[in-house]
């Protein structure tokens, strides 16, 4: 937005009929008028009211304006009135009134400042010799005393004489002006605060260091990302207050303006500790004091040290803090205070605006009365003179003693009784004056007491109201043809959503959408917490979903613990405890996040939607910026030795260690701490943003809650109108994200994955997917491209860590991305990811949880990305790449003993088929171990004959499938099969001498060499096998699979009532099987015999049932078993694999996708696939039954299941073998292709294609 400083005033629209009305507005003002400066010289008439003014009188100069904005410094005085036009009165001697004052250096009449003629002023602010304003546009001019550079023209020095618009705010839209004496603060419509003037004591809020005065606005960064919504400056102070009720403050000390505690100056902004859980409604600075007013609360009782009457009887209390020499904090006494103190005179009243001047205060009640303490040496009390005169019935006065004895001082607050019985709009202590602004209500009208954010009159002196963009988009939908209202949505969005600190306030939970942006005092009221309130809250709306997510979780694991299921007790109990970090709830409001989201698309206008994204990119800039690695320049540590990056707030104790939270040093207890301590320290924080106060860690816990609300936003899927914002926000919120440390990262995703599940999958996960999709089909193009790509798989990473942490919230396919396993270059990514690993033959960890904590290689390192089907090609490659070095080795040391080479290169194994069982063992048991990883070649012998199959694949399959067939025969005895679940499992009575453990060793060889030769198997094992190969623990959902009855019982026997366990089981701690029809009993524990299962111990009998079930009493197969699976396959790229994708990889897919196969045929010899003779193959084909599609897969392939990718990565070539025959079909299943003759007839082809696949065993069929 413009700065106005060269924007014409808009029109005021033509006014109605009652709004000609007179506006019934009273201005009284009372005080210190020595320069003229309460204006109470009438129009014709040189004399004026001067000295002082003891009772509040009406300045009838202004009678006829509608007045709605004060200013005042010590000597003179600014009025706004509605049509925005800015009138002067006081001294002048530095031009501060903005024009010429015939006959002399002050003018005590309010006169119009014609140079802003062309502004439509709003607000106004006066130092000690200088005036500022603010514009309806959100343009500052300033003017005046310019000794410091206060005016902002770019300069110190001369004195500024006319209104000039101040330099260096670029775009930047004011909302809210604060003057002090020498500076002045900006609160720009995104939350920056800028600062100009003098500089001495830190005032200006720059650090440590640099107190130089500025003649330029300069940015407070500190306060960026926090939120602020109203600034005040006294003398050479400052103060802001936050959309979340923070107060922070900075610049001079000395008499405890500052309420830190002690005497000291600050250079930059610090949060008023004392005050920490009070939510602040208003603050306004004195000359050396400061006035808080702050939400009452039961919590609040016994804060700042002055003890008192129950705060919960009013919605409001007032703090004071600062110089008390003249009474102006209201405690009692003429003592400086250094820490927030209750003004007990107040605590009867529900107050609603404060007011601070020069040795004065002021304070307005919700019952339209003023209460008035402090110095009262001009009259600015506004007093009984009567009573001041002799301090009759006045206890709490004190002789003044810089009046020459005439006044007396106030210490605490008393009411105005002159005043008429008029609604108070606002309050002003300035200087050593007061004014009052006093509306003439209609009959039976109600008003509001003090500034409101309906109406303009004081508003400027309380915070700003953040724009509702909910209540705004629907105003906006309904007058769809009045651009305005869009307008208007447009600045709303550009200042909300850019400001990290709206942000939070906007969707903080708890908030309505109708107060979630009142600051002011209509609704700051509604949404207040203390410390307590707040920690009780965290157990609410969703940023207690997180926490009840916790709770599931930590119950989950003792059930699962109770339940003696280790997989989940185990595995998600380890995730939990290592490398986690503690727990710390979202605090934000989900559905208000969508709501405004929806409400703002639904509009369905480019304008909105750029500013969303433009607003949103700049609020990751902000986030950015702050989590720089750097100090400020020229900055010096704070007090405890803590560097403070941008943004950085200091505060805080030092430490013995340091560790860097979102690139700020932030002291630790010990010398390598756990990174625990970024959540620990934020997690005793309270409310949204407030973390752990001036905790820098909990400072920056407010930015992951910013990222928290941008991952939600629609843009990032792609519903940007076509802008073409989702990549681009995309790129900008994954590179702010892994600015992240590894434990807050950790902690956002965590965040993430707790909401719910559309939201989750269609908000957060899919538009990542989108992106990484668009990044890989771009080719990855240089390190830049490549740099994205890992960028985002390791935020990614997070993502999957936390959902499996969560208990698979979100399916593992989710996170399989099929553009970039088929895009990337998969053989590259291994390579690279052993050489990560330093040669070694297994790679780091490729778990998503430690993919998290450092910069990612390869793609490797986030396996979960990669489909089944990449992961087969990689162990497929992995498998190509041993192959060749053992051949090659195998070369050598054949021509070393004197042999050919070609006799060395193949696995080669020949087998009968009638005992193709004992012929496989008796040849693989004779070859050394390094001889598997050479390529198989298999030939069949049949009546002493070799078959006329050559091996290029499909001799193999059909060799596997014989082979497998045969091993799992009962008569074997090495697996039982269960009718139940329809899998075999380890015999458990099978003989466990050397050659029963040989037997299943081969078994794991045969499945090895399976897989290292790309082919499938049809084996039946439960999941279990599957998880024990891979490493991972086994439980009690995995015993419920193998064995259902056995595993209901045991889920039923966990949920019986306790009292009856025992009698109703029966039984002890001990099992009991058949060994070769012998029954043999196995103590579960010592003494497990004669141990009764109980209410007390029945979750220890179902733990130990389901390990010695599916691991002890099937310990020495399983190991021989698995011994013999690794010799073979148990290279580096094994451990990409889930054991469902294990279980797929052995097995392929049991279902049948003839749609995919016939898709992607290929036809040659003259067919195609308008062909009529391949016509009728497949509508033969879709006629046949499951099982003779199965025999057809198999007669052409060599395999009767799907690969990885389904059928439609198997390409099948048809070839044309002459005309009609009495021939039947061909295949050569090396190749997937069937030779089929042009039958001449649909009968004809039936009934030779069925002969074909019913009897295809064997090779040369004649």
């Amino acid at each position: 937005m413009a700065t106005g400083d060269s924007s014409p005033r808009v029109p005021p629209a033509t006014p109605s009929l009652g709004q000609l009305v007179r506006s019934g507005v009273r201005l009284m003002v009372w005080g210190r008028s020595d320069m003229g400066q309460l204006g109470l010289q009438a129009f014709g008439r040189s004399e004026f009211l001067g000295g002082s003014i003891w009772t509040p009188t009406q300045l009838e100069t202004l009678e006829d304006k509608d007045v709605v904005g004060l200013a005042g410094g010590a000597f003179h005085t600014a009025f706004v009135t509605a049509d925005g036009e800015l009138y002067t009165s006081g001294c002048n001697d530095n031009g501060q009134l903005g024009r010429r004052t015939p006959g002399g250096s002050s003018s005590a009449r309010p006169t119009h400042v014609t140079a802003l003629e062309s502004y439509n002023v709003a607000a106004a602010g006066c130092g000690a010799t200088h005036t500022m304003v603010l514009t309806e546009q959100g343009g500052v001019l300033g003017w005046g005393g310019n000794e410091f550079g206060q005016t902002g023209c770019g300069s110190e020095g001369p004195d500024q004489h006319h209104p000039r618009p101040i330099k260096g705010l670029g775009d930047q839209r004011v909302v809210r002006l604060a003057v002090g004496a020498n500076h002045a603060l900006m609160l720009s419509g995104s939350g920056g605060v800028f600062a100009v003037g003098q500089g001495s004591f830190g005032a200006l809020g720059q650090g440590e260091g640099l107190l130089e005065n500025r003649s330029t606005p300069v940015p407070v960064l500190p306060l960026m990302p926090l939120g602020v919504v109203q600034v005040a400056a006294g003398e050479n102070h400052s103060a802001a207050l936050t959309a979340d009720g923070r107060l922070y403050t900075w610049g001079r000390g000395k008499y405890g303006q500052l309420g830190h505690g002690d005497w000291g100056n600050r250079p930059r902004p610090v949060q008023v500790a004392s005050l920490r859980g009070i939510r602040t409604k208003q603050v306004s600075c004195g000359a050396d004091h400061t006035l808080v007013l702050a939400e009452a609360e039961a919590e609040t009782e016994g804060k700042g040290g002055t003890g008192g009457a129950d705060s919960s009887a009013c919605r409001s209390l007032v703090y004071s803090f600062g110089r008390g020499t003249w009474g102006a904090t209201g405690l009692g006494s003429t003592d400086n205070t250094c820490r927030p103190s209750r003004v007990q005179g107040l605590e009867s009243q529900d107050v609603v605006q404060v007011s601070a001047g020069s040795r004065h205060s002021l304070a307005l009640s919700a019952s339209h009365q003023v209460f008035a303490f402090g110095n009262n040496d001009f009259g600015q009390l506004g007093l009984d003179p009567g009573l001041m005169s002799n301090g009759r019935g006045l206890p709490d006065t004190f002789h003044s003693s810089g009046g020459g004895g005439e006044g007396l001082l106030l210490v605490s607050p008393r009411r105005l009784t002159s005043l008429p019985a008029l609604p108070v709009l606002a309050v002003l202590a300035l200087g050593d004056a007061s004014m009052v602004l006093l509306q003439e209500a209609r009959p039976g009208e109600n008003m509001v007491a003090g500034p409101h954010p309906a109406r303009r009159a004081g508003r400027h002196l309380m915070p700003y109201d953040l724009p509702d963009l909910r209540h705004l988009a629907a105003a906006a939908a309904t007058a769809s043809e009045d651009g305005r209202m869009v307008r208007e949505v447009v600045a709303a969005v550009e200042d909300v959503m850019s400001s990290p600190g709206y942000v939070l306030a906007l969707f903080a939970e708890g908030k309505s959408s109708s107060s979630a942006s009142g600051s002011g005092s209509g609704s700051a009221s509604q949404t207040g917490t203390t410390a307590k309130a707040g920690r009780a809250s965290l157990h609410q709306s969703l940023g207690v979903a997180v926490t009840q997510e916790a709770t599931a979780s930590r119950s989950s694991q003792e059930a699962a613990a109770a339940a003696g299921d280790s997989d989940k007790a185990g595995a998600e109990g380890g995730r939990g405890s290592e490398g986690s970090v503690p727990f710390v709830p979202v605090g934000m409001d989900v559905s208000a996040i969508q709501a405004c989201f929806a409400a703002l698309l639904r509009l369905y206008n480019r304008e909105v939607v750029a500013a969303l994204g433009n607003s949103l990119m700049k609020l990751l800039d902000a986030i950015f910026l702050l989590s720089s690695t750097g100090p400020v320049p020229g900055s010096r540590p704070a007090s405890g030795g803590i560097p403070v990056g941008l943004g950085g707030i200091a505060g805080g104790s030092g430490g013995s260690g340091a560790r860097s939270v979102l690139g700020t040093t932030v002291a630790t207890p010990a010398a390598g701490a756990s990174l625990r301590s970024f959540t620990g320290a934020a997690a005793a924080g309270v409310g949204v943003g407030a973390g752990s106060g001036d905790s820098v860690a909990g400072a920056r816990l407010s930015l992951l809650r910013v990222l928290f609300v941008v991952f939600q936003c629609p843009l990032l899927s792609g519903s940007g109108m076509g802008l073409g914002l989702s990549s681009s926000l995309a790129s900008r919120l994954i590179s702010v994200a892994l600015r992240l440390p590894g434990d807050a990262l950790q902690l956002l995703c965590t965040w993430l994955v707790s909401l719910p599940l559309e939201l989750l999958g269609g908000r957060v996960v899919r538009p990542l997917q989108q992106y990484l999709s668009k990044l890989a089909e771009g080719g990855m193009v240089g390190p830049d491209g490549r740099a994205e790509v890992l960028a985002a798989a390791r935020v990614m990473a997070g993502l999957h860590a936390a959902n499996e942490k969560a208990g698979g919230k979100l399916p593992f396919s989710e996170f399989n991305n099929q553009q970039l396993s088929t895009h990337v270059n998969l053989r590259s990514e291994y390579l690279l990811w052993l050489e990560v690993a330093g040669g070694r033959s297994t790679p780091p960890s490729g778990s998503a949880a430690a993919a998290i904590s450092q910069p990612l290689m390869s793609l490797c390192q986030t396996p979960f990305l990669l489909t089944p089907e990449a992961k087969s090609r990689i162990l497929q490659g992995e498998a190509h790449i041993q192959k060749e070095a053992e051949m090659n080795a195998s070369a050598r040391e054949a021509l070393l003993q004197g042999f050919h080479p070609i006799y060395a290169l193949f696995l080669d194994i020949s087998v009968r088929r009638a005992s193709i069982l004992a012929d496989t063992a008796q040849q693989l048991a004779s070859r050394p171990p390094h001889h598997l990883k050479r390529p198989l070649r298999v030939s069949f012998v049949s009546q002493g004959v070799a078959e006329e199959g050559v091996d290029q694949g499909g001799v193999s399959r059909e060799f596997f499938q014989l082979l497998v067939a045969e091993i799992f025969q009962p008569q074997f005895g090495m697996f039982t099969y269960s009718e139940e679940s329809r899998t075999f499992w380890f015999n458990t009575s099978a003989c466990l001498d050397d050659g029963a453990a040989g037997e299943f060793r081969m078994v794991g060889l045969v499945l090895g060499l399976a897989i290292y030769n790309g082919v499938i198997l049809d084996v039946h094992f439960p999941k279990a096998v599957y998880k024990k190969l891979l490493g991972e623990p086994v439980g009690l959902p995995e015993m419920e699979e193998a064995f259902p009855t056995l595993g209901r019982s045991l889920r039923a026997v966990l949920a019986m009532d306790p009292d009856q366990v025992e009698d109703a089981l029966c039984r002890n701690f001990e099992v009991q099987y058949d060994y070769f029809g012998e029954q043999r009993t196995v103590p579960l524990i010592p003494g497990g015999t004669s141990i009764p299962v109980t209410g007390a111990n029945r979750a220890q009998y179902v733990q130990r049932l389901v390990e010695w079930t599916l691991n002890e009493s099937v310990e020495t197969q399983f190991r021989a078993f698995a011994y013999g699976f690794h010799q073979v396959c148990g290279g580096p790229a094994l451990s990409l694999f889930r054991h469902e994708e294990l279980e797929l990889l052995i097995c392929g897919l049991p279902h049948l996708d003839f749609g995919a196969l016939e898709a992607n045929a290929r036809y040659e010899g003259g067919y195609h696939r308008q062909h009529p003779t391949i016509v009728m193959l497949w509508q033969l084909i879709n006629e046949m039954d499951l099982d003779q599609k199965r025999r057809f897969l198999s007669f052409t392939t060599g395999c009767d299941r799907a690969p990885v990718a389904g059928l439609g990565a198997l390409v099948l070539v048809i070839q044309r073998a002459g005309p009609d025959t009495d021939r039947l079909p061909t295949a050569h299943t090396c190749f997937n292709a069937l030779v089929l003759p042009e039958y001449s007839s649909r009968a004809k082809m039936k009934a030779k294609l069925l002969t074909a696949i019913e009897n295809a065993q064997g090779f040369g069929l004649k």
